[in-house]
């Protein structure tokens, strides 16, 4: 088992790092190595391997620069299931494992009132109170969120909230038409809807013929149950796909969505999970925020303004501009349809295979390559309803 791990492990990176950390004596197997730091600036990673075995390993990419930049990269589990509905553990044990064991910068349980369990208001205040116990910012950000299990039209969102203090809205407690009624009691609030497994899990619903401009800017695009971008995507979900709940579909109708990937765990693993309720999934997503500082307002923006992306667990670093607008922002002046450039940039855990770029539901540029890191531009003449970035590092 994990605590019964007797081994030294080796480090080292550029600059004639290195470093050795000894496991054993019932330590954890998964520790901080404090002291270590990086003396030029560049792409850096750490490379880990066992003295024994000689197993190799390699952290993600790390970016030094002079000075400090706008934005910084911030990973997180966004849709994790805890007891209280259809997972195991309770609020507080999975932000324990989401800062201590999964290494991630912030984190949101989303628990709801399912066909088998009702949320009551005690659990509400359960999880509340573990949003403000573990939010500790600059170290670690904890975001208040829960699952709206609204299965008869429209398919299940996450709420999120930038505070703790709301109330909990249940789905069982609301009249009217679905979803509307939900985007109604929130009016007057800063809150955002995201919809998940929309073309894997939600076949039943018409996902996309709901939609609120406002609250709903964002998708969770990927998660255990697979990956809803499109018919024939990589990692499609588990039971039947259908084509018209897809993302694609969705920006198909001029939808201004934001892409995300998440758990949706059902272990209480945030970050690190593939199990679904009864059988393995595949191994959970992450999404990655560009803010200026750790605190839960600054991520919750991030979102908001769709500065943010997702992986299949890979933490690769990505950003890209058209014509010098970051991720997420909208070009709505005449001349910025004439001719545009993507500017990219993407460092990977693993040798790139390619960074695909698709307008309007359509692969219009592939950039091959074989390297860890590519930086490119290309120019699009061509009018344009969206542009979405489509990267694969190699990692399985």
């Amino acid at each position: 088992t994990a605590n019964d791990f007797e081994r030294t492990v080796l480090l080292s990176g550029p600059n004639g790092m290195e470093r050795s950390h000894r496991f054993g004596n019932g330590e954890s197997a998964c520790c901080v190595v404090a002291g270590l730091g990086f003396q030029s600036t560049g792409i850096h990673r750490v490379s880990v391997s066992d003295s024994e075995t000689g197993i190799p390993a390699q952290s993600n990419p790390c970016i030094c620069s002079q000075t400090a930049p706008e934005h910084r990269l911030y990973w997180g589990d966004i849709h994790v299931m805890t007891e209280i509905s259809a997972g195991l553990g309770r609020p507080a044990e999975a932000y324990r494992y989401a800062r201590d064991d999964a290494h991630l910068d912030f984190c949101a349980t989303t628990d709801g009132d399912h066909a088998d369990s009702y949320y009551t208001d005690e659990e509400w205040e359960e999880t509340r109170q573990a949003v403000r116990d573990f939010n500790e910012p600059g170290r670690f950000v904890t975001v208040l969120a829960s699952e709206y299990h609204e299965r008869k039209v429209a398919g299940d969102k996450n709420i999120y909230y930038p505070t703790d203090d709301v109330p909990l809205i249940r789905w069982s407690d609301l009249e009217g038409e679905q979803p509307e009624a939900l985007w109604k009691v929130l009016e007057g609030q800063r809150a955002l809807t995201i919809p998940h497994h929309t073309s894997t899990g939600s076949v039943r619903y018409a996902v996309w013929e709901h939609h609120h401009p406002k609250f709903q800017r964002l998708v969770e695009i990927y998660s255990i149950w697979g990956n809803s971008e499109c018919e024939g995507c990589h990692r499609p979900g588990f039971w039947i796909n259908q084509s018209e709940n897809s993302v694609q579909s969705a920006l198909a109708r001029g939808y201004r969505l934001g892409i995300l990937a998440s758990g949706d765990s059902h272990d209480g693993l945030p970050g690190n999970s593939e199990w679904l309720r009864l059988r393995r999934g595949y191994h959970s997503g992450m999404v990655a925020v560009m803010c200026h500082e750790l605190t839960r307002e600054a991520v919750f923006d991030a979102l908001w303004q769709r500065r943010c992306y997702g992986t299949t667990g890979a933490r690769i670093f990505m950003d890209f501009k058209l014509n010098e607008t970051e991720m997420g922002q909208e070009l709505t002046a005449p001349e910025d349809r004439a001719s545009r450039r993507l500017s990219v940039e993407v460092h990977g855990t693993a040798p790139i295979e390619e960074v695909t770029v698709i307008r309007n539901g359509r692969e219009v540029h592939n950039h091959r390559t074989s390297d860890r890191s590519t930086v490119f531009e290309w120019t699009d003449e061509e009018d344009f309803d969206s542009v979405s970035l489509l990267g694969y590092d190699g990692t399985p």
